[in-house]
């Protein structure tokens, strides 16, 4: 089944669990020795997945004992693909960075979120973002701790967010935590968009307010991918663009452990060789075989590809997709990648 979203980004549904693949298998060896993750915020914390209608959420339902995943995010009803699909590129590569912008104070039950306000990210100027150049030039983000309640997360499951929960399938909650304490960011800086008016909360006008059209460019529809990756990582990422050239760009990123996502071009037509078009994924994997033949794994961020035409299994959110078809096709728009781990 397949739910399109509000926003022209066409940022639809999704539950798949990624399994381990090579990331550019001539040079990184297998996933796991990217996921060289941390133990939990408390060792004596035994984590827990969360259930539909859950009423108290605590530190053991953030994450898994092995930390943040890809796999934890899918995308609902909220159109917002271009945070999710950076969300889970940053736990991909980097899940000791989502680990340390979430804490759980035990006395309030609240999560305390540290993220970065880049609200002019909403509001650039086309043409003046080119491939490698910053993003706007000179604009800094913010960092910014936000607090989410109990109510908060619930709201964001109510209203078809980030986690698996809202979908009725036991997961974690740290894409719920983080997308809710991104939408009040976002609430923040647009109090009087006209697609928050009327809202229950702070948590449901952000959201609205994610998957609309900027009120400085309306023009732009929702949001861009490195407005997701600034939020999460205080720093604009890097594009590269969908050319053959790019492969080893892509592979040496995955190899220093840099989360990188890839859009889909524009298109009427809803998905062309494997992908879902107008949309953000996550880059999971890159390899080249002996006669040059490049394979691209990505990862959609509905956690399934329910719908979409020739992929392997669609009740998975991994795609493998043949590269160089999909660059003859125009299918790829470019690729962002961001920051190394500590920067």
């Amino acid at each position: 089944m397949i739910a399109l979203r509000k926003s022209t980004l066409a940022c639809v549904v999704a539950t798949g669990l990624a399994t381990a693949f090579l990331v550019a298998a001539d040079k990184l060896p297998a996933d796991a020795a990217i996921r060289n993750v941390p133990a939990p915020h408390d060792a004596l914390v035994v984590s827990v997945p969360a259930t539909a209608g859950q009423d108290h959420f605590s530190e053991a339902n953030l994450w898994s004992s092995s930390g943040p995943g890809a796999e934890d995010v899918r995308q609902s009803s909220v159109g917002d693909c271009y945070f999710d699909a950076a969300m889970a590129a940053v736990a991909h590569t980097q899940p000791e960075r989502i680990m340390n912008a979430i804490n759980f104070d035990q006395a309030t039950g609240n999560f305390i979120v540290r993220l970065y306000n880049y609200a002019e990210g909403r509001d650039y100027i086309p043409g003046t973002h080119g491939d490698g150049n910053p993003w706007p030039a000179g604009v800094a983000a913010v960092p910014v701790s936000v607090t989410v309640t109990q109510n908060d997360i619930k709201d964001d499951i109510r209203a078809g967010g980030a986690s698996s929960l809202d979908d009725g399938i036991p997961g974690y909650i740290w894409p719920a935590v983080m997308e809710a304490a991104y939408a009040k960011i976002l609430f923040g800086n647009y109090p009087t968009h006209p697609n928050a008016q009327g809202a229950s909360g702070a948590v449901e006008a952000g959201l609205k307010v994610a998957e609309a059209a900027s009120p400085v460019n309306p023009l732009w529809s929702g949001g861009d991918v490195d407005q997701g990756m600034a939020t999460i990582t205080g720093q604009t990422g890097t594009y590269t663009p969908a050319a053959l050239s790019s492969y080893d760009v892509l592979a040496s990123a995955l190899a220093e452990r840099r989360p990188v996502t890839m859009g889909t071009t524009p298109s009427r037509r809803l998905s062309q060789d494997r992908l879902v078009l107008n949309h953000q994924y996550t880059v999971m994997a890159i390899s080249k075989d002996a006669s040059g033949a490049i394979q691209l794994t990505v990862r959609n961020p509905w956690g399934v590809n329910d719908g979409v035409p020739g992929v392997q299994d669609p009740s998975s959110g991994i795609v493998v997709v043949d590269f160089q078809q999909a660059l003859a096709d125009k299918v790829i728009g470019s690729f962002d990648i961001g920051p190394a781990p500590g920067a």
